[in-house]
């Protein structure tokens, strides 16, 4: 079934919710320009205090559906993999299944309702979608005392790309980029990671997540003919590299400096 409507996306989304109730929660957090529903899913296991988050994100173009697939893969794999159970004990994913109803529902290109191409709006905020994702993420920051870690915004375009930023040093995750990259291309049978590294100048989702938070931001795109087969093996082998290298990470103890006090 390719799930591409906004009843099928709505549907599938109060489907995951409702077989994973211990891990997934649906959080209504605000409406489009059109009074449409703006959902996240939020997966933990326990407390959300203090817990690292990772943002994914999708449909910010409406009809980039290879890279909604992606999405769907890698967000179940989180679900349900042999890592879940320590992964999200230790890490909170917000995943916005839908961030342009409107746009889906009306058949738009590119904008939403209000002729706005959202993936240009992340330093303005003048859009209702943006506005109240960026709003439900930075409650949630100071609200559970944590920060972002990573942030994966799912689209579809001629071919596979990763569009990142080429400043690493000092975010969230200096060297998540290479070392995932590494794991995707030796853990999926002829793959080879196509990479544009720029820093963003425009106000899209990857320099948000750089400029605004400090944090490591990839827009993560799905060729339009790319199969079916090929994006959920993608989906998957990508969520498991990065689950393996934050529970990595988790488990790596902190360097200290040498005391300097004399005695």
């Amino acid at each position: 079934e390719r799930s591409r409507g906004l009843g099928d996306v709505y549907k599938r989304q109060t489907q995951l919710t409702a077989n994973n109730q211990q891990l997934v929660k649906l959080t209504k957090i605000g409406h489009s320009k059109l009074g449409r529903e703006l959902v996240v899913l939020d997966v933990h296991k326990g407390t959300k205090k203090n817990k690292p988050i990772i943002v994914l994100l999708t449909r910010q173009h409406p009809p980039e559906v290879t890279g909604y697939f992606a999405f769907q893969e890698f967000v179940q794999t989180i679900i349900a993999d042999e890592l879940s159970h320590d992964f999200l004990s230790n890490y909170r994913v917000l995943a916005s299944p839908i961030l342009n109803p409107d746009g889906v529902d009306l058949g738009h290109w590119r904008d939403n309702a209000g002729g706005i191409d959202l993936n240009r709006d992340w330093s303005k905020y003048n859009q209702p979608e943006i506005k109240h994702v960026v709003r439900y993420i930075t409650k949630q920051l100071k609200k559970q005392h944590t920060k972002i870690l990573l942030g994966l915004d799912f689209h579809s375009t001629w071919y596979d790309i990763y569009y990142t930023n080429e400043k690493r040093k000092g975010t969230t995750l200096p060297n998540f980029i290479s070392d995932w990259f590494h794991r995707l291309e030796k853990n999926t049978p002829n793959y080879k990671v196509n990479e544009a590294a720029s820093n963003s100048t425009k106000p899209v989702s990857k320099g948000w997540f750089l400029y605004g938070l400090g944090a490591t931001g990839i827009t993560y795109e799905i060729g339009d003919e790319t199969p079916r087969s090929q994006i959920q093996l993608i989906g998957k082998t990508s969520a498991q590299q990065m689950m393996q290298i934050l529970l990595k990470k988790q488990q790596t103890p902190p360097t200290t400096k040498p005391s300097t006090t004399r005695y």
